[in-house]
Formats: C-alpha cells, sequence, structure tokens
C-alpha cells in the first residue's frame, strides 16, 4: 500500500515538473 502511494507521488511529481516546464515555456515565448 505504501510503495503504492508513494509510486503514485513520484509520477504525479514527474508530472507537474513536466507540466511547468511546459507551462513556463509557453509563457516565455508570448
Amino acid at each position: 500500500m505504501i510503495g503504492l502511494v508513494t509510486q503514485s507521488v513520484s509520477s504525479w511529481m514527474s508530472f507537474e515538473s513536466f507540466f511547468s516546464l511546459m507551462f513556463e515555456d509557453s509563457i516565455r515565448d508570448t
């Protein structure tokens, strides 16, 4: 159970960091 939570949290963190990179990149373009 703990491992499943840790895995989902780490995947969410990597997704969020990727999303913020994309977001900052699109802001810089405008």
